[in-house]
């Protein structure tokens, strides 16, 4: 029997690590994810799908709509995105301000701050035009990406309420979740985050985490122990050994190893849960 071979020309790439994704054009202006994918760290090809035999015609099938760039990817993965989907001919003219997650994705209208990045090139102070980041706006720019969500306007701005433009995925009973409330579907982290501890006690996004580096502002347990070493007084003292009863270095001994579970997605995607919930060994065993 003579097979046909079925060339898909790969136009753009969407990810850095530890996950490179492909896209290809389609009809309608759509773009379509590639089953095949990169790990950019072990250098390694595999398929995101792993053992499930998604086949032609299904919703999750490379070429379905669940696997559709321009409304289920694209606008966390560029600026200021807009879908255009025209209903009567089922098909897409999306644009965007930019190719990539840049500047003008966290920040709004960014003129005054490069005229006075040009007039004050060596300061090292504030830069007055850029807005104070409060624990709203922090949270809520985060949010538009970090988040199970359906998008309600297409037209968030950033500064502007979540819950102005965002109806958020929250804890259900459908395959979302583990029965005890971490996420299972795709860890976003917004949803377990705002049912945490934490943020009652105004911890924000980027109180552990560099927006522009995208790195962790200290590491291992000096993270959490900046908080929960007694300089707080909404924060517990804790004193990591005692706490944990692991041995220091053993790997147990990292709250996140408790506090912050791994879930694997797209099968090498490692991510961890952010409602820093405590474990119940009883509720796992049930």
């Amino acid at each position: 029997m003579a097979f046909e071979r079925l060339t898909n020309r790969v136009d753009r790439v969407i990810g850095v690590e530890p996950v490179e994704q492909f896209l290809t054009a389609t009809t309608n202006g759509r773009w379509q994810v590639q089953e095949v994918a990169y790990d950019t760290r072990a250098k390694q090809w595999f398929d995101v799908f792993g053992d499930e035999n998604r086949r032609p015609g299904e919703w999750g099938h490379w070429t379905g709509r669940g696997m559709n760039w321009n409304s289920m990817c694209a606008e966390c993965h560029n600026t200021r995105l807009r879908k255009n989907y025209d209903a009567a001919t089922d098909a897409y003219h999306t644009t965007m301000d930019e190719m990539a997650v840049s500047c003008g994705a966290c920040h709004a209208s960014l003129d005054a701050h490069v005229a006075w990045q040009k007039a004050h090139p060596k300061s090292k102070a504030h830069d007055p035009t850029l807005p104070h980041p409060t624990p709203a706006r922090v949270i809520g720019t985060c949010g538009s990406c970090h988040a199970l969500r359906g998008n309600l306007t297409g037209n968030f701005v950033p500064g502007d309420s979540f819950f102005d433009h965002y109806q958020p995925q929250i804890l259900s009973e459908g395959q979302g979740w583990y029965a005890d409330g971490q996420v299972h579907g795709e860890d976003y982290e917004f949803a377990s985050f705002l049912s945490s501890k934490m943020h009652e006690r105004g911890v924000t996004c980027m109180d552990c985490h560099n927006p522009h580096s995208l790195r962790l502002n200290l590491p291992g347990n000096n993270l959490c122990m900046r908080c929960h070493n007694g300089a707080f007084t909404n924060a517990p003292v804790i004193n990591p050994i005692e706490h944990g009863h692991h041995l220091a270095g053993a790997g147990g001994d990292q709250c996140v190893g408790c506090h912050m579970p791994i879930t694997v997605y797209m099968q090498r995607d490692k991510r961890r849960d952010h409602g820093f919930t405590i474990p119940d060994p009883l509720l796992t065993k049930e």
